[in-house]
């Protein structure tokens, strides 16, 4: 029986009052996106574009619902990505009439025979065949954008509508391209007996779309993804250590399952090709004691090795209990 499960969507889908666009973001390179808009829908049988969606979207994630009337009803969904390039233009100008400008001012027309990464051949009615060097050519000039390139990555559905009208709708999916991680920073005071502890959230935003004014929450913990045989499957997996907590927090953190939901308060903007960093908790300072250990267990010391040369590590240790300031689970 094929199957397609994944729990963590019940996470990512709770509502934030306010929120238009809201993404939960998973450790290992996922993140699970609601974007909520007022669409123009026609009529009857129709097709409906959407664009400003991440480039690396799982199409088979994809969910559309229309809050406004639910007798809308999707026939067929497509997710569209031959986008404009050079190589896409000349692509499909094989066979019709081009215009390059070389480096030096002049103008090479005629049909486009063929090209590779060094050359490119035109052909006149006259029946004369000019080969252009790739590197003398500084511009193409085309009659017109062929049909079907575009501009964004775009899902396209066809829609059976009873009703016409700007309608809200919301459309929710996963893709790959956006990951987060956190990092902390310890001041220790010269006499080693106390510890200034602050943590970061890094966010790495490589999807291919931006995400503004979002409504962000992160998840720890064990996430599993089941999908189709036929596409493999995997599981995502972190550990989740107690570490720190301090007094009002940008994030706030809930137990969800066997999960680690964190929230940020405020909404946030997630550009495409950033990396971001938010303030986890603000700087809290507790008790640190400083533990010295030494590894018994090391070969060369019980077989009289270099014994005078074995390390001696130093640990420094604090307490994470709410009575030091601390005590809310956080990310490795």
């Amino acid at each position: 029986m094929k199957r397609f499960a994944i729990a963590m969507m019940i996470i990512g889908m709770a509502t934030i009052a306010a929120a238009q666009t809201a993404i939960t973001i998973y450790n290992n390179n996922l993140g699970l996106v609601k974007d909520i808009r007022k669409l123009d829908i026609k009529k009857g049988v129709a097709t409906l574009d959407f664009s400003d969606v991440a480039s690396q979207i799982d199409a088979t994630s994809v969910n559309f619902r229309c809050l406004d009337d639910n007798n809308v009803q999707v026939l067929e969904q497509n997710f569209l990505y031959d986008l404009v390039s050079s190589e896409a233009l000349l692509k499909r100008y094989l066979g019709k009439n081009i215009e390059a400008v070389g480096k030096d001012g002049k103008n090479y027309r005629g049909q486009l025979m063929s090209y590779d990464n060094r050359n490119l051949v035109l052909g006149n009615a006259g029946g004369e065949v000019t080969v252009i060097a790739l590197d003398k050519i500084a511009d193409y000039k085309f009659p017109s954008l062929p049909e079907g390139l575009l501009l964004k990555p775009t899902l396209r559905w066809l829609l059976d509508s009873p009703s016409a009208g700007a309608k809200k709708c919301e459309v929710s999916y996963l893709t790959n391209g956006i990951s987060w991680q956190s990092d902390y920073v310890a001041v220790v005071s010269a006499d080693d007996s106390q510890l200034d502890l602050s943590g970061w959230v890094t966010i790495t935003n490589n999807s291919g779309t931006s995400y503004d004014n979002a409504a962000l929450k992160l998840v720890a913990g064990d996430v599993h993804r089941v999908t189709d045989h036929a596409r493999g499957s995997g599981a995502y997996n972190e550990s989740v250590p107690y570490l720190a907590k301090a007094a009002a927090p940008q994030f706030q953190e809930e137990g969800f399952f066997e999960y680690h939901l964190y929230t940020l308060a405020r909404p946030a903007t997630i550009n495409d090709k950033e990396i971001k960093q938010l303030s986890l908790f603000p700087s809290t300072r507790t008790k640190a004691r400083k533990v010295f250990i030494f590894d018994a267990t090391s070969r060369n010391y019980w077989y009289g090795q270099n014994q005078d040369k074995v390390k001696i590590k130093a640990n420094l240790e604090f307490e994470n209990s709410e009575k030091t300031g601390l005590g809310m689970p956080l990310p490795k």
